[in-house]
């Protein structure tokens, strides 16, 4: 059935058959529509409304796309560089000895849990090595004294300290 309206003739029968997206470009990790560099049909109206005037996408052009390679050419490169700067810097770490000093009561139980946080100001102090605290695993906070096994780990790059705590 076509309808007259102030858009044109619509054909009303076959309206829902029209694909109305477009391509953009997303410019950071949006999320359930895909990952910065990444090349996505939207709906025409989410990109209007949402994704372009926030800054997260533009359009796909092919202007656009090819500057965007370039970018995620560098981006990767970059991004390659730092994770072999972070494994040197663990294998550099593997085996040292932080100590910590903290307070305990008389059991030699710490009055707080140190953290993976904790953990990696104790290493940029002790060690002069500035490290994410998301590289630290810890099962579960530090709550004694003495001497405890820890990993750190990026990236399939392992490490193992010894934290020493001492009162």
């Amino acid at each position: 059935m076509l309808c007259g309206c102030k858009f044109g003739i619509i054909d009303h029968a076959n309206y829902y058959l029209v694909n109305y997206f477009m391509k953009v470009i997303l410019l950071t990790d949006v999320p359930k529509i895909g990952r910065k560099f990444e090349i996505k049909d939207v709906a025409d109206g989410y990109a209007m409304n949402a994704l372009l005037p926030k800054g997260l996408a533009k359009l796909a052009t092919p202007d656009a796309v090819a500057k965007i390679e370039a970018e995620k050419k560098q981006h990767d490169a970059e991004v390659s560089l730092q994770s072999e700067l972070v494994a040197k810097t663990l294998k550099g770490l593997d085996g040292k000895v932080i100590t910590i000093t903290e307070k305990v009561n008389d059991q030699g139980h710490l009055f707080h849990g140190l953290h993976e946080a904790d953990i990696a100001a104790a290493i940029k102090k002790d060690a002069q090595v500035e490290i994410e605290h998301t590289m630290v695993k810890l099962d579960a906070p530090i709550k004694e004294a003495g001497d405890h096994q820890i990993t750190l780990q990026n990236e399939g790059t392992k490490a193992t300290i010894t934290l020493r705590i001492e009162a």
